[in-house]
């Protein structure tokens, strides 16, 4: 059975879950960009936390296979994490997981999402999904990121 839930990763349990699910899958990415400095990669239990996310987890026979986490402002939901199990890629879970916010999170206006320039899968992953390139820039740690827009009507 699929279920996708809000996750308080207030409480350290779920902060937890989304550590031992997100260290592999951005080891994955650092893998495929071939740079190991991915922020998300030096995460701990504290600093999610306190990071202000919101967080949803997609969960199949009751263990957590998949994460989104965004944060909603002045109608803008910038998302700022979505990342599955490597075991479960290429199974539709992020599709799920983004088609969930998108639905949920109907105070919006705009999205907006970053990713690493060498992250093909994920760039193809917003493009498919209706979002423009609007600008390129540099992390601190001097990874190239494309960040992305998309305007949400009213009637979406």
């Amino acid at each position: 059975m699929n279920l996708i839930k809000k996750l308080d990763v207030t409480k350290e349990k779920h902060a937890k879950d989304v550590l031992k699910l997100q260290i592999p899958a951005y080891r994955q990415e650092a893998a495929l960009i071939g740079d190991d400095r991915l922020p998300p990669l030096t995460d701990t239990v504290r600093s999610l936390q306190t990071c202000g996310e919101t967080f949803y987890g997609f969960y199949r026979n009751g263990k957590l296979r998949g994460v989104i986490s965004c944060k909603v402002k002045g109608g803008v939901l910038d998302l700022h994490r979505l990342f599955v199990s490597p075991s479960d890629f290429r199974q539709g879970i992020a599709q799920k997981l983004f088609d969930f916010v998108q639905k949920n999170e109907s105070r919006m206006t705009k999205m907006t999402v970053a990713t690493a320039a060498k992250n093909k899968p994920a760039i193809r992953f917003y493009e498919k999904n209706g979002f423009v390139q609007v600008k390129e820039q540099d992390t601190a740690e001097g990874i190239r990121l494309i960040c992305f827009e998309k305007k949400i009507s009213s009637d979406e």
